[in-house]
Parts: structure tokens; sequence; C-alpha cells
């Protein structure tokens, strides 16, 4: 209909005024996709109706920046810029509402609706976030491209990547894959056999591989929400779009022991090699023993 955008997946329709306004009212969320992005390194909003803004550097300091870097997946910002670029009409900046308490909530949701203002700074907000890897650990650690390295792992061997989902309830576990410092995927099943409220769950990284119990090296972070995905059901005996996504309040710190891996940008091969790697089942409920299959 005339003034309405349709969701992208699973039906329905939202006005255009509900377009990248920072609240969830598609049910796949489509209304606030691809509503953040830098560009060379400037930072640009979309609005519902006319394209993409610069943020106007008033009002702006570092912390929001790092809110920024979070909600696009990164730790946090390495370097925040105000750079005055006279090419930019004054009336196509974005404004960040002024004496506002900062929340996680996406930036899109502290624009300042006042029309006609002028940004006395003239100048847009650039920012760098801290970068990472993903799929690079070193090789003791494992790093594996061939069958014969698989039979070879030393004892004590981590898969950095992978991380452990603990309902604090009821004591069991989901495997996940760490994809960026904010982000893990996981199974919509798993998830959704126990519980989908993510202030029951919290997110395990980094434990020393092949130990029953966590050490000084395991990081625990707090699950802020889980996205399942719009297309996933049940079946008699199997389920179909079998993914989640696990968004924390903090970001993992990547190290040796913690970091990212690549998500498949072509179809794979027959003769590329396939890991399955897990957790062990204990006695006690939950485990920071690691397993590997190749």
């Amino acid at each position: 209909a005339p003034g309405e955008q349709k969701c992208l997946l699973g039906g329905g329709c939202v006005s255009n005024s509900q377009m990248c306004d920072g609240h969830f009212d598609c049910p796949d969320r489509s209304d606030e996709w691809n509503c953040l992005k830098i560009t060379n390194k400037t930072v640009q909003i979309r609005s519902s109706l006319d394209g993409w803004h610069p943020i106007c550097s008033d009002n702006w300091d570092d912390s929001w920046s790092n809110l920024v870097c979070s909600q696009l997946g990164y730790s946090g910002q390495k370097e925040t810029r105000e750079t005055v670029d006279r090419s930019v009409d004054t009336t196509r900046f974005w404004y960040k509402k002024n004496g506002v308490a900062m929340t996680p909530e996406p930036i899109q949701v502290f624009e300042d609706q006042i029309k006609e203002k002028e940004c006395q700074s003239g100048a847009k907000i650039d920012v760098d976030c801290q970068g990472f890897s993903c799929g690079k650990w070193n090789s003791t650690n494992i790093s594996i491209n061939r069958h014969e390295e698989m039979r070879d792992l030393p004892s004590g061997s981590q898969w950095p990547s992978l991380a452990l989902l603990f309902h604090v309830k009821q004591k069991v576990s989901c495997t996940a894959s760490i994809i960026s410092p904010k982000w893990l995927a996981t199974s919509h099943s798993c998830i959704s056999s126990i519980s989908v409220n993510p202030l029951e769950w919290v997110a395990f990284g980094g434990p020393a591989g092949f130990t029953p119990v966590m050490d000084e090296t395991t990081q625990i972070k707090i699950v802020k929400d889980i996205v399942q995905h719009p297309h996933a059901k049940h079946h008699l005996h199997l389920v179909t779009y079998d993914l989640a996504l696990i968004e924390l309040h903090e970001p993992f710190q990547f190290n040796s022991l913690v970091g990212a891996i690549c998500l498949e940008q072509e179809t794979s091969r027959e003769t590329d090699l396939c890991v399955q790697a897990g957790w062990t089942s204990t006695s006690i409920g939950i485990s920071f023993s690691q397993y590997l299959n190749g």
C-alpha cells in the first residue's frame, strides 16, 4: 500500500515512518536491516524516506562511536574524527538528540526529530572500528587445511571459534560458533528446545581445551538477544533453516583462545576438509572439553 514497506521474510507491512527508527516492527526485523554503514570511514544512517545521511558531530563523543561499531558487530571504535565537508548540505545531516543517556539500543533510536536543524560544527563523523580477522589462529591451536593435520592434532588443542551457551536454570548447554566479537551462530532447534529467553543464557568463550572445569582464560558474557531465523520450522524428523544468532551485551576479547570463524563465501567442494567441533558431556552437567572430528 502507499506509504508502506513490505517486510522481507514472513509477510507483513510497516509504514515508511517505522523504517530505520530503531524499533523492530516487522516479525523478521527487516525494517531495521541495512540502516547503518561506514563508507570510506564516514558513518551514515539511512532514513525512512530519503536515503543515507552522514552524522553531524554536534553532541557526539567516542562513546557513541563505540555504540556504532558495536551495532556493526565490532568490539568498539579505534579512532573517531570530525571532518568538515562543505559539499554536504546541513539539511542532509543526521542529528543526535542532545542530553540523552546512551543505552544499548540501535543508534537510530537517538535521532533528533526536530526539523530544519543546522549542523553548528559543519563536520561529519568518521570512525575507525576495531577490526578483527577470522579463521586465523596459531597452528598449535589448530589451523587445519589437510586431513593429515587432523590426525596429528596435539593433545590440548583448542578451537578458538567454539563457544558454549549455558542455560543457567536448566544447567544444559548448546554449542555456538563465534562470528564476530558481539555475535554467535548456533542451532535454532537446540535453543528453542530449552528456552528462547535471552535473560536465561550466558556465553562462555576461551576455556583451555580438554580440561573438565573452566580456568582464568575463560570469558563469560551475558546474552543480550536471540534472533531466530524467520523461516526456521520443525518437521517430523528435521528442522529447516536451523539457525539462530546470539547477540552479546559485551564483546568477546579476541586472543589466542577466542577468535571468529569465517563465513563461507562460496560453495564447498567435495575435497574440502570438514571439521565437526563441540563440547563433550560430563557428569557435572557442563563441560569445557572440546572434541574435534574430521
